[in-house]
């Protein structure tokens, strides 16, 4: 089994993620989603930092643009890491799950 479908826990315990409680996935994957909003924020911050040392018209131009890009297409969602798609897909297969069985009691 690949370790991306393993969670590790606070204390450094894998965990594979269909073991886990619905609550901590849940809680899991609103953790990785603040991460990456903070990644996001940083990697916007550093190109508009960058794009204020540089020297040099061609250059200034060229990192505002890297900026601009970063602001109109750039979203935190990007920063997400890939065990996020695991633990969003076994999220949606429980409340599958969960809908279907209340149609078949």
């Amino acid at each position: 089994m690949s370790n991306r479908k393993q969670w590790t826990t606070r204390d450094g315990k894998n965990v594979r993620i269909k073991d886990m409680s619905t609550d901590h996935i849940v809680d899991a994957m609103r953790l990785l989603a603040r991460y990456a909003k903070v990644k996001y924020e940083e990697e916007l911050a550093i190109a508009f930092c960058a794009s204020h040392m540089v020297s040099g018209e061609q250059a200034s131009y060229m990192c505002d643009q890297a900026v601009d890009e970063l602001i109109m297409e750039g979203q935190w969602q990007d920063c997400l890491p890939d065990i996020y798609i695991d633990l969003e897909e076994e999220f949606k297969r429980r409340e599958r799950k969960a809908f279907q069985d209340t149609f078949t009691r």
